[in-house]
C-alpha cells in the first residue's frame, strides 16, 4: 500500500511541478515530486524505490498519455468525430 501511495503522491507532485513551468515545459524552477522522492525514501527506506521511478518515468517520458487524459481533450476530440 506505501508503493501505491507514494506513486500517486509523486505523479500529483510531478503534475503541480510540470505545472510550474516555463516556456513550453523546458525550464522548471521548482520539482516537488523530488522532495516527496526524498520524504518517501527516508520514511520507508529504499523499498520504495520502485514506486518512485515508475512515476518518474511516467511523469517525464509520457507526456502524451497524461495530457490525451484530461477532460477537455476528451471534450474536443467528441466534438472533432
Amino acid at each position: 500500500m506505501e508503493l501505491v501511495g507514494v506513486f500517486a503522491v509523486y505523479l500529483l507532485a510531478g503534475e503541480i511541478g510540470l505545472g510550474c513551468s516555463f516556456y513550453k515545459r523546458k525550464r522548471i524552477p521548482v520539482w516537488p515530486a523530488a522532495g516527496v522522492a526524498l520524504a518517501a525514501m527516508l520514511l520507508f527506506g529504499y523499498r520504495i524505490w520502485p514506486a518512485v521511478a515508475m512515476a518518474a518515468f511516467i511523469v517525464n517520458f509520457l507526456p502524451a498519455s497524461r495530457i490525451s487524459l484530461r477532460p477537455e481533450s476528451l471534450w474536443a476530440t467528441r466534438l472533432v468525430r
